[in-house]
């Protein structure tokens, strides 16, 4: 993840680095989606990134068997590109000086912490909103036939992620190391639990020698599908609240940065013509990122309801 050096005014430059710090140190752990995105190879033009997309080879043996002394029929292999434009994200917040001086918290530090938060939900966000608009491949739960016609009996089961494996593996889908990967709401993750019981899941203890990079929500495998938990997952709005469930290979989808993460503290001691008085302190992040779909056969989203219902 690149970032870049704090943004700041009036303050020490050891005070710099240790706001950067919080906000890395709780931004980070808490992008879900994002870390499973493929980065792009260049960069096309001002605010735009590019990914190379090669296509799939298909060659049976009888095409591949070579004939004594002749040279086999060369392979046609298409590579195609896709880019997308970046869009700016960021936030900023004003602390005030009475806040500051009334307070024995360490309000700026904690600010950072909050903003942090927020951006790691805002960036997994931006993901969601390509893979739930441009994703072609759903499976819905139950009897349904589409978002509209799920009901609230229409919950997760083990077969629809089953389901989601086979369509996976069916179309060669790459799966990352330990499996494929299904990033689920806690409402649909507490119906897998209740349907199976954890005698039928894999704990993630039993796995970390193959995976290295154990994600935060990581709850264990489930037939060969590495199954994440994150209350960042986007409900849609139905007859019932929609779940959805993304279920994954590796390259499926793209995200990038164009812009680094930046955070900003400007202290209420750097007074100027905005703030003549220093009433107040600055902090805030920004950057510019982006996500495309790069492989539709890599993808698929099962939608269900819950029997968590109720508001929390």
């Amino acid at each position: 993840m690149q970032t870049s050096n704090i943004q700041a005014s009036g303050t020490t430059d050891l005070f710099h680095k240790y706001l950067e710090k919080k906000f890395l140190e709780n931004l980070e752990p808490n992008l879900v989606f994002w870390k499973f995105g493929k980065w792009p190879v260049s960069q096309k033009g001002y605010s735009h990134v590019q990914w190379a997309r090669m296509s799939k080879s298909t060659a049976g043996a009888s095409a591949s068997q070579i004939t004594e002394w002749t040279t086999p029929a060369f392979t046609d292999l298409t590579i195609s590109t896709v880019s997308v434009a970046c869009e700016q994200y960021g936030q900023v917040a004003k602390i005030t000086d009475i806040l500051e001086d009334t307070t024995l918290l360490n309000v700026v530090g904690q600010a950072m912490v909050e903003l942090a938060h927020n951006a790691s939900r805002i960036i997994d966000e931006v993901v969601q909103t390509n893979l739930s608009t441009n994703g072609t491949n759903v499976i819905y739960a139950g009897t349904a036939t589409s978002r509209a016609t799920i009901a609230a009996t229409d919950t997760m089961t083990t077969t629809l992620i089953n389901k989601a494996r086979a369509f996976l593996s069916t179309k060669g889908a790459k799966p990352f190391a330990g499996g494929y990967v299904a990033i689920m709401h806690p409402d649909i993750s507490f119906d897998m639990r209740e349907q199976v019981g954890w005698n039928a899941w894999v704990e993630v203890k039993k796995y970390t020698d193959l995976v290295k990079d154990i994600v935060a929500g990581e709850i264990g495998t489930l037939m060969g599908v590495r199954v994440i938990e994150s209350s960042f997952v986007k409900t849609f709005t139905s007859t019932v609240t929609v779940f959805p469930t993304y279920v994954f290979g590796e390259g499926a989808y793209g995200t990038s940065q164009l812009q680094a993460y930046e955070t900003t503290f400007i202290s209420r001691n750097a007074k100027d013509s905005y703030n003549p008085l220093g009433l107040y302190s600055i902090v805030g992040w920004k950057c510019a990122v982006a996500s495309i779909i790069l492989q539709q056969d890599a993808l698929v989203r099962i939608e269900s309801a819950s029997t968590l219902s109720y508001t929390w």
